[in-house]
């Protein structure tokens, strides 16, 4: 039986991309997900430094931590090439973070778009880092191998 190896490399990449589609995403949909959440640019702006980097840093720390157990996961159930990481990503986007957003939204009172909003980028994210996860694997094993 074969013993799980975490790539770190992988899980460090997926996550700081992670965090890049994310500013891109919300450089895109930020003004609408304001609306939705009621931040206003006041607040954004009331950020002091310390603030900004416990958001980023967590933020990155995070999704790095998201890609550790999601490569688990991948390697648990034999995930070994594009099509299973992207279905990997997809199920656990649905099963985790899609009804978890949704069941938050509904008893904050939040209006649905702030739902299509934020777990579009789960989904997005979570397929990508899956695809990284599983091309660096198979990089990783070609170079030992060789």
């Amino acid at each position: 039986m074969d013993q799980y190896k975490p790539n770190y490399k992988a899980v460090v990449v997926a996550g700081v991309v992670m965090w890049v589609i994310g500013a891109v995403w919300y450089s895109v949909f930020g003004a609408l997900w304001m609306s939705f959440t009621g931040v206003t640019e006041e607040m954004a702006t009331m950020m002091t430094t310390t603030d900004t980097v416990i958001l980023y840093a967590g933020s990155i720390v995070a999704f790095m931590l998201v890609f550790y157990v999601q490569d688990h996961i991948m390697f648990t159930f034999k995930a070994s090439d594009i099509k299973s990481a992207v279905q990997c990503g997809f199920w656990m986007w649905l099963g985790f973070i899609a009804t978890s957003f949704f069941v938050q939204l509904v008893y904050q009172m939040k209006p649905y778009g702030l739902w299509f909003i934020d777990t579009a980028y789960w989904l997005l994210s979570m397929v990508v880092g899956s695809i990284i996860l599983v091309t660096m694997k198979k990089k990783r094993e070609s170079v030992s191998e060789a």
